[in-house]
């Protein structure tokens, strides 16, 4: 019943209909039929045809031109394309009562003060014939969502009188509006008293809206962008992207008309060139001349830390395109999810060598899988409550000259809870690991774990803190934000790969420190060997195991004998137990060598190298 345009560009909010017209008014085209008869012109239908055009300023006007420039009916908005004139509307108002202007550019006069005059009415002329641009005024009508239900239905009724076809026929033909309805323009009685053809011809175009500024702002930034460029120094294309940088939303793309593609494909190829790197590293844990320098952890251990990263690095993907509140929280629960597979496996394998015997421990010991299970329920636990949280995670960053963008914060209370729970979850990790590789120092049989792990845990300490940062950081550039949002993730991925699972491929190249190479790789087939003859009654260790030096001398002479395995502490005064602090000063400090049973002579290393290397 109503134009279709008139809809979409005036009563639709979020693709959704919100109202119905009600009362409209059109930008018109109003000619001087005196002056045109006398002169023997006819009503222009193309800007070419209207030379002799008024200098108009004013929003409308330039919407309506750009519009009116598309290549046919049905083309979209322009999108800032085109041409630019004004109009001013004392100008308009005295030119109309006055009769002494040709061309005048106003909005829709009732009827019967249109007869008065000596002008008619006509749509405004296009780039090309038939196409053209009417900007709508006017009021709709629609139902307030926080209506009772008792006077909903009432509320029904009286929106569909108001829109009524006979309704809106009567109160055309009394002046009293201007309806939407096109059939009304069709109909015989109501043709006698208007310009039906006039109104059949209007191409709808609403005035642009927008949520980031107010419509006075809004309005006023756009024709002195227009204007910089008629009366200014101002080149039309830097004052038409000044006109769409005030709405758009810029963002990182990987498609051809986007300036940032470069960036995104640059790091589309960096991430997909590290995760299949850890990926197809994998296989190394199951080759012959590999698979000792991975004997710290089992081998789904390792792949569950590889995983980790690949998820890490994944997080990439929701960088890319718009930002949504869905993408900011599909972003952190995949890193969440990443870091604590990447980092949970070294916090079991810490608890199970601790050498302060404990039951958390035995129990570690005994329920590997169970152990790395428990974290991941926390984590979908933590990833649920981040889904089910209402408010927005997405800000919406405005530059007064530049380009907005969207970027992922924490707004509101229990965004900022949530995020203070998940990084109290992964700090106490993080703390309990370089808590454990504290105290676990200086045991040489698994030092370089020790002390590699360390340094990846720092590096990730580092990476999660910065990252933590960019929520809390007023970034003026979209592209900067994306750079540094994205680098510090991979660098946090690739250094905990670095010190967790690459430096190990090294170690056969190591010319420079064969012999303590060739010493670590048999201290661990030692401790492999001998792990069968071990007391039933003696704590459970895994394949780097250390005499517990809070118990008594003798018990460690007598493990030490039995099994060459075990370490012995260097010569220090024996501390109190219950003395805590001084207790992991001692642990920490204490260098714990094998026996010189387990310690292949420097004349048979390449003997040792062939046995227990190839």
């Amino acid at each position: 019943m109503f134009h279709p345009d008139l809809i979409s560009q005036s009563c639709q909010y979020e693709d959704k209909i919100v109202g119905m017209p009600f009362s409209i008014g059109y930008s018109m085209l109003y000619y001087n039929k005196v002056l045109l008869q006398k002169y023997g012109k006819t009503i222009p239908e193309t800007w070419d045809e209207l030379i002799d055009t008024n200098s108009e300023h004013g929003l409308c006007s330039l919407i309506e031109f750009i519009y009116s420039c598309r290549n046919s009916v049905d083309s979209p908005f322009p999108d800032m394309e085109n041409e630019i004139f004004h109009s001013d509307i004392d100008f308009a108002l005295n030119s109309l009562f006055g009769g002494n202007a040709l061309f005048i550019k106003f909005w829709t006069l009732p009827n019967s003060m249109l007869e008065l005059m000596e002008y008619d009415m006509a749509p405004l002329p296009g780039k090309l014939k038939g196409v053209s641009g009417t900007s709508i005024a006017g009021y709709n009508i629609g139902i307030d969502s926080s209506i009772s239900k008792r006077k909903i239905n009432a509320a029904i009724e009286a929106l569909k009188f108001l829109s009524s076809k006979e309704l809106q026929k009567k109160y055309l033909l009394n002046d009293d509006l201007v309806s939407g309805i096109t059939e009304l323009y069709k109909d015989e009685e109501v043709c006698k008293h208007i310009r039906c053809d006039a109104f059949l011809k209007v191409q709808p175009i609403g005035r642009p809206t927008t949520n980031l500024y107010s419509s006075t702002e809004y309005y006023q930034r756009i024709i002195n962008y227009a204007h910089q460029y008629l009366y200014g120094n101002e080149t039309a294309s830097k004052a038409l992207k000044q006109i769409s940088d005030l709405t758009a939303i810029h963002f990182i793309s990987m498609t051809k008309d986007r300036p940032s593609k470069i960036y995104a494909n640059i790091y589309f190829i960096i991430v997909n060139v590290l995760s299949f790197i850890f990926l197809t590293s994998i296989i190394l844990l199951f080759t012959k001349k590999y698979k000792v320098y991975f004997d710290y952890l089992s081998p789904s251990f390792w792949i569950v830390i590889i995983i980790g990263l690949i998820i890490i690095l994944s997080s990439f993907y929701t960088t890319i395109g718009p930002y949504t509140n869905m993408k900011c929280k599909l972003h952190n629960i995949l890193l969440l999810f990443g870091c604590t597979m990447n980092i949970s496996p070294f916090l079991h394998k810490l608890i199970v060598d601790c050498p302060e015997r404990n039951k958390i421990s035995e129990w570690a010991s005994k329920h590997s899988n169970l152990f790395i299970l428990i974290f991941m329920v926390i984590n979908s636990i933590l990833s649920l409550i981040t889904l089910i949280n209402q408010n927005p995670e997405v800000e919406t960053v405005i530059l007064n000259e530049g380009e907005n963008f969207r970027k992922c914060s924490a707004k509101g209370k229990i965004s900022l809870v949530i995020m203070g729970l998940v990084l109290f979850y992964y700090f106490f990790i993080v703390i309990s690991i370089l808590f454990l590789c504290y105290i676990e120092w200086c045991v040489k049989t698994y030092i370089y774990d020790v002390r590699t792990i360390t340094i990846a845990i720092y590096f990730n300490v580092i990476s999660a803190t910065l990252h933590t940062i960019l929520y809390f950081t007023n970034f003026k550039n979209y592209i900067f934000y994306f750079i540094f949002n994205n680098g510090f993730i991979i660098m946090s991925a690739v250094t905990s790969y670095i010190f967790e699972f690459g430096f190990r491929l090294f170690i056969p190249f190591n010319k420079k420190k064969e012999n303590e190479v060739i010493l670590y790789i048999n201290t661990i087939y030692n401790l492999r060997g001998n792990k069968n003859n071990m007391d039933n009654n003696q704590q459970s260790f895994s394949s780097n195991i250390f005499t517990d030096i809070s118990s008594s001398s003798d018990s460690t002479e007598r493990s030490s004998e039995i099994n060459p395995k075990y370490c012995h502490i260097s010569t220090t005064p024996s501390i109190s137990n219950n003395s805590f602090f001084l207790k992991l000063v001692n642990y920490h400090n204490q260098s714990i060598n094998m026996r010189s049973g387990s310690i292949v002579p420097s004349n048979d290393i390449s003997s040792s190298k062939k046995s227990n290397v190839i």
